[in-house]
């Protein structure tokens, strides 16, 4: 017969031997998975990349389709509205994608409100991607407050982006930090990796966004104050009257409380306007503000001293 310390102690052994089974089976199962989602997403990033770069080109919708990836038949928000959509609302539209961080201030969004507050009725939709690597609860909320906010279209904040598809966006759109717009035509086909400064600065006018459509616009454009300023003086009285403007931006609120000391203490009577051309948020009382991405020529601006 085998004793109770002979059966215990191959009891024991039984058992080391299947959790050491189960240990490699569980770091087996692993590799396996992250080989089937580095497969999985490098397949569906050359899906992406082919589409895209394809040239017979018929339905944007199909284009969406790919990118979104949602079992969802209404993946888009109307700001509006407040209302879920399905994809058929961009059939046969110029479309831009304006994709960004979640860290987008308030005032960016009504910048870019009031740049294309007044579509051509009918011609094009934008629809906001949110870039977010790890979705939580805490990040939907965020989105949803944001997609308020906007006055056009966005992912629905209970859809996200497959990881290779904002792999695509990094990669071939070269989104980092900067927000960026992606322009594609009625068929879907890219006419503009980025018109984000392209309708920042020309807003409708730039209509339909090609790249090209920019630098007509430049070289069709009156170079004066008054550009740069983009209308900052209703009547234009003080422009006329020989008046100096002095452009200014800064993200240090501090450093333009004590620039506007200095500027008071030296200017002489009312010669000399103040125009704050950064952060609205950040404007001070008792100057006036003119459009950041004009003051800085198409450039995404910074801070100056």
């Amino acid at each position: 017969m085998v004793s109770n310390v002979e059966a215990q102690k191959k009891f024991t052994e039984l058992t080391q031997a299947l959790e050491t089974i189960h240990e490699d089976l569980r770091q087996t199962l692993t590799v396996f998975d992250k080989e089937r989602e580095e497969k999985k997403n490098k397949e569906g990033y050359l899906k992406i990349q082919n589409l895209i770069g394809s040239t017979n080109k018929t339905n944007n919708v199909k284009i969406f389709t790919e990118l979104i990836q949602t079992q969802d038949d209404k993946p888009l928000f109307n700001g509006v509205t407040n209302k879920k959509e399905c994809l058929k609302v961009l059939k046969c539209k110029t479309v831009i994608l304006f994709i960004s961080n979640l860290d987008i201030l308030d005032e960016e969004i009504n910048d870019i409100a009031q740049r294309v507050s007044t579509q051509v009725v009918g011609k094009y939709e934008i629809v906001w991607f949110p870039i977010v690597d790890m979705p939580n609860t805490e990040k939907e909320a965020v989105i949803e407050k944001k997609a308020r906010l906007m006055k056009w279209r966005s992912l629905h904040f209970s859809v996200t982006l497959q990881p290779y598809v904002i792999q695509y966006i990094k990669k071939d759109w070269h989104f980092e930090k900067k927000p960026v717009m992606v322009v594609f035509n009625a068929h879907g086909k890219v006419v503009n990796s980025n018109a984000y400064h392209l309708i920042m600065i020309w807003g409708n006018a730039a209509y339909p966004f090609f790249a090209t459509k920019e630098e007509t616009l430049w070289r069709n454009s009156k170079w004066n104050l008054e550009f740069f300023i983009d209308g900052v003086a209703s009547d234009g009285q003080w422009l006329k009257e020989g008046k100096l403007a002095c452009l200014f931006d800064c993200d240090d609120f501090n450093w333009i409380k004590d620039f506007i000391s200095a500027m008071n203490a030296v200017k002489d009577g009312d010669r000399i306007k103040l125009i704050y051309v950064g952060k609205e948020q950040l404007r001070p009382s008792g100057t006036q503000s003119g459009k950041s991405y004009r003051a800085s020529v198409g450039t995404s601006g910074g801070t100056s001293k």
